[in-house]
Order: C-alpha cells, then sequence, then structure tokens
C-alpha cells in the first residue's frame, strides 16, 4: 500500500485546520472588537487558550510531521528545491510569529487581572501579529499549490 497519499490527506487536514482556524479566530477577533462588550476581550483570549492546545496544536504537528515525510517518500521531490525551501522558511516563520507573539499575548488577554481596556488592547496586538501568520500561511499553501522553481 503506498502511504503518500495518505500522508497528502493529512498534510492538508492539518494546513487545513490551521489557516481556516486562523481566519475563523480573526474574524471572531474582528467582531470581538467592534462589540461593546468590554469583558468580550478576555472571553476571546480564554476561548484562545482551549483552542489552541486542542486545534492548532495538533494542526501544527501534523503539517510538520508530514510535510518533510512526503517529501522523503517521493522521489519526484528533494529538500533543494524552491517550493521546498519556500515551504519550509513559511512554516518555519508562521511558528515562530505564533509561539513567540500570537500565544504570549494570547495567554495575556486571557488573564482573570487584566482590565477589559489592557485585554482590547492585547487583542488588537494579537490581530495584527496573526494577520501576519495568515498571510504566510496563504503564501504556503499557495507555494505547495503551484510549487515555483524547477
Amino acid at each position: 500500500m503506498d502511504i503518500a497519499p495518505w500522508l497528502l490527506f493529512l498534510h492538508i487536514v492539518g494546513a487545513v485546520a490551521w489557516v481556516g482556524g486562523g481566519l475563523m479566530l480573526m474574524a471572531v477577533g474582528m467582531a470581538t472588537l467592534r462589540g461593546g462588550d468590554p469583558a468580550a476581550a478576555s472571553a476571546f483570549g480564554r476561548t484562545l487558550g482551549w483552542v489552541g492546545p486542542r486545534i492548532f496544536t495538533p494542526a501544527v504537528v501534523l503539517v510538520l510531521i508530514t510535510g518533510p515525510w512526503l517529501v522523503l517518500t517521493s522521489s519526484a521531490w528533494d529538500f533543494t528545491q524552491l517550493w521546498v525551501i519556500i515551504g519550509i522558511a513559511c512554516f518555519v516563520l508562521a511558528f515562530a510569529v505564533g509561539v513567540g507573539f500570537v500565544a504570549r499575548t494570547g495567554i495575556a488577554m486571557s488573564r482573570t487581572d487584566t482590565s477589559p481596556d489592557e485585554a482590547r488592547a492585547l487583542l488588537r496586538s494579537w490581530l495584527a501579529a496573526y494577520v501576519a501568520v495568515v498571510v504566510i500561511l496563504l503564501i504556503a499553501l499557495w507555494d505547495m499549490v503551484v510549487k515555483p522553481g524547477p
């Protein structure tokens, strides 16, 4: 049995969860900022604290494991191809921004001692950083579909 189609399926599932989930959280975050509830930003931060380990972490791990595995199992692909290098660079950059800033901001937002104004400011910062993550992920998605380079 050829494992490559299963690896590709799992890779796509991880990417869909990461990109689609991120787009949905951005939309909810923007709606939260526009709403009038002063405690909503803290509640959003608590939601991030629940969603992150249950949805995003498994999705990122799935992409991390299946991507290189796909390259290793294919005779047509190798780690020196431009599209593979771009994909890896996008993964590293999105992961670094996510762990280095987005996750920490979400944790700070969810603290019970955070004032509503501080939580809203943190949500604005979170949204700005997560827009960057989603743009990086969309570049990676384009890269995986188009496979630029020789």
